[in-house]
């Protein structure tokens, strides 16, 4: 059976689109799951130092107020960071879906095209 002209351009247009939102799909993905990865993290040296710029970090306020309000910061930055990859993600997923649907819309107008 020999593939109509119009049939064989809107696979391929079908596949192009339906393999672009896989790999946009996997692209969003991944920026949500560095949006989960976001630790809080106030910058004081631990307990034991793995690096020499762990060391030189300052030491946790011993004054409760103080101490609450570098986590307070800490987690309002890493809010943000966790933000900043939530954006991008849901901006690919958006993406995504619309390559998704025109995959979908080209792969119903195959049956209008093909020969009877």
């Amino acid at each position: 059976m020999k593939i109509g002209h119009c049939t064989l351009h809107l696979n391929v247009l079908c596949i192009s689109f339906a393999f672009a939102a896989f790999i946009v799909g996997l692209f969003a993905a991944y920026y949500w799951f560095k949006a989960s990865k976001i630790e809080i993290d106030p910058g004081w040296r631990g307990g034991s130092t793995q690096s020499a710029a762990d060391a030189q970090g300052p030491i946790e306020p011993g004054e409760p107020q103080l101490s609450e309000m570098s986590w307070l910061s800490a987690t309002i930055t890493a809010a943000e960071k966790s933000a900043g990859f939530n954006r991008v993600a849901a901006r690919l997923t958006a993406l995504a879906v619309v390559l998704s649907a025109l995959s979908s819309v080209l792969g119903a107008l195959v049956g209008f095209c093909s020969p009877q």
